[in-house]
């Protein structure tokens, strides 16, 4: 993602089309980085429920 954006701003004047291709890139790298955020926050959820009730379960007995 660094990268993505360093090269966003170290190249200055260059043709449109390839600026509008490295804006659709970072574009697409960060909805997909905050895809995998929300899986893993979905994950880290998951796991706290659980946790929570294998907690519960060992205190039933």
């Amino acid at each position: 993602m660094n990268l993505l954006f360093r090269l966003e701003y170290s190249v200055k004047g260059v043709d449109s089309g390839i600026r509008n291709f490295r804006k659709a890139v970072i574009k697409k790298a960060i909805a997909l980085e905050e895809k995998i955020d929300s899986i893993a926050a979905a994950n880290e959820a998951t796991n706290v429920i659980d946790n929570s009730r294998t907690r519960d379960w060992s205190r039933s007995c």
